[in-house]
């Protein structure tokens, strides 16, 4: 499998789990993170996505999504979720 191909499929795991996320705390009832920042980072990963499938990758330096350091800063490590958005990320500024 191709880097491009990793990549899109770690973009599109956690795209699907901040779904699943959002229809579970329809009430905002996680502590660090509310739904707007949960669609936001979708929204980000879904961006990503887009330029991977046109072909339109910015260079490295234009890569970072900032979703890492968000989820580092604010987080619980131990909650899933945030493992896949930084893999996913990481995976984006490594192609």
């Amino acid at each position: 499998m191709k880097d491009s191909e990793k990549t899109v499929q770690k973009i599109e795991v956690a795209v699907q789990a901040i779904a699943e996320e959002i229809m579970r705390n329809k009430n905002n009832s996680l502590s660090f993170a509310t739904n707007e920042q949960l669609e936001k980072f979708k929204a980000a990963l879904d961006t990503a996505l887009n330029k991977i499938i046109l072909g339109s990758v910015p260079e490295k330096s234009d890569r970072n999504l900032g979703l890492a350091r968000i989820i580092v800063d604010q987080w619980p490590y131990e909650f899933g979720l945030g493992i896949k958005v930084v893999e996913a990320e990481q995976a984006y500024k490594d192609l």
